[in-house]
């Protein structure tokens, strides 16, 4: 069945997801609340698998066609595209920097007292009686923080 636009366009959701076929695996699977998903079907060592392509206009008609090429080229090598997929996201997760944040830290002072200082790379949590201790040494005076930090 040869794919376009409007064909796919003019798919409405009904009360139960749906799925429309498109020949080798291919298929759009048509939520209630109108959302289109491109699939792909496929078996793999005797096992039933879906491969998730991407969100209808998102991933366009041209695009679709692609990735299910891609696909079933690895499904010919022996290879389950879902997994490769998975494994490249995580690979991609641990080479992503975060930018960096407005905030240095965030303080929590939790019912029992107890201070949850967090950071960026760290959580440190004080007791309730330690944090009555960093009170009085940030009420006290500047010459007495200074005696206090020689201790």
């Amino acid at each position: 069945m040869r794919l376009s636009d409007a064909e796919i366009q003019a798919l409405q959701p009904k009360a139960k997801l749906y799925k429309v076929f498109f020949g080798q695996g291919l298929f759009v699977q048509v939520s209630p609340n109108g959302s289109k998903y491109w699939r792909l079907k496929y078996h793999l060592s005797g096992k039933e698998g879906t491969y998730a392509i991407g969100v209808y206009p998102e991933v366009s008609v041209a695009e679709a066609l692609e990735a299910k090429q891609a696909a079933r080229h690895m499904i010919r090598k022996g290879e389950n595209p879902t997994a490769i997929k998975r494994e490249a996201a995580i690979e991609a997760k641990k080479h992503e920097t975060k930018p960096p944040s407005d905030t240095a830290f965030s303080l929590t002072l939790g019912v029992t007292g107890g201070l949850t200082i967090e950071t960026e790379a760290k959580l440190m949590k004080i007791t309730p009686s330690q944090t009555d201790a960093l009170r009085r040494f940030l009420n006290a005076k500047p010459s007495a923080r200074r005696e206090h930090e020689q201790c």
